[in-house]
């Protein structure tokens, strides 16, 4: 059932004007159910093979699977991921390491369809994070594309559902450098922009001599966090004390199960009011 319209108008004033601390609890108990959208994503499925037996390195039925998990996280606004295309790349196993950000583009444009959400299973992606994906992809005509890393410490649903996000409108929850406040005074402009996701720091840290904010160099997440307790102890700009959630699908860390409301909402509105219908 479909969320009133006066709830979600007055929902999202809240959310816009950055009213709700990212610490409130009065966002994790809103009175209204979120929007239910009916969605599903029939998107194409991309797979390299191995170099050896030049065999798929997930198989049609795995991959389905795969899909119907990450769908899970998406239930509360009622979207869900399906598979109407299954290409194996044979000719070409070179493709299951993307080890440049030239061979990304290549392999996105040759297999990659033009208003179509793509997911691209490969090895490895070379970079910090595990798989690739653009911020607000629906929102372009050839961005819609996620890469899946299979050697990754992350399972593929999981990187699909975080991809996904990304596709949709939402930053990772450590996005802009520690600006955003822990009190949650500029939760609206700063950081992820999302007002119940708390201030995330990571991977970054005080200059010691200038007090200004810059990225780790030898970078250790182990400094941040252990198992999914945030241990550091860093400060904001204020002088309070960094606590994010550690569990939250945007965030950078190993931890993840879940969006918040708010993140749900920015989502369900993004799909929308996008032009290019990638159902």
């Amino acid at each position: 059932m479909k969320k009133p319209l006066l709830c979600l108008l007055v929902t999202l004033t809240y959310f816009c004007l950055g009213q709700l601390s990212a610490q409130s609890s009065a966002v994790d108990n809103l009175s209204c159910s979120l929007p239910c959208l009916n969605k599903n994503f029939n998107v194409r499925v991309v797979m390299t093979v191995d170099s050896s037996g030049r065999e798929p390195l997930r198989t049609e039925e795995q991959v389905q699977a795969i899909l119907r998990e990450a769908s899970t996280y998406f239930e509360p606004i009622c979207v869900s991921l399906s598979n109407c295309d299954f290409h194996v790349i044979q000719d070409n196993y070179t493709y299951n390491s993307i080890d440049s950000e030239e061979r990304r583009q290549e392999m996105k444009i040759v297999y990659s369809y033009p208003r179509r959400v793509t997911i691209l299973f490969v090895n490895k992606v070379t970079s910090d994070d595990c798989g690739y994906s653009e911020y607000r992809g629906l929102f372009s005509h050839n961005n819609a594309h996620i890469f899946v890393a299979l050697k990754c410490s992350e399972p593929p649903a999981l990187q699909i559902a975080h991809h996904m996000g990304r596709l949709l409108g939402l930053k990772d929850t450590n996005a802009d450098n520690a600006s955003e406040l822990v009190d949650g005074s500029n939760c609206a402009t700063a950081g992820d922009c999302i007002c119940d996701t708390p201030a995330d720091p990571y991977r970054m840290t005080r200059d010691s001599i200038t007090n200004e904010w810059k990225l780790v160099n030898n970078f250790e997440p182990t400094d941040y966090y252990e198992g999914c307790e945030f241990i550091s102890e860093l400060k904001d700009d204020n002088g309070d004390f960094f606590s994010p959630k550690t569990n939250n699908i945007m965030s950078p860390y190993l931890c993840k199960c879940s969006f918040t409301p708010m993140q749900f909402i920015r989502m369900a509105d993004n799909i929308q009011s996008t032009r290019r219908l990638m159902y």
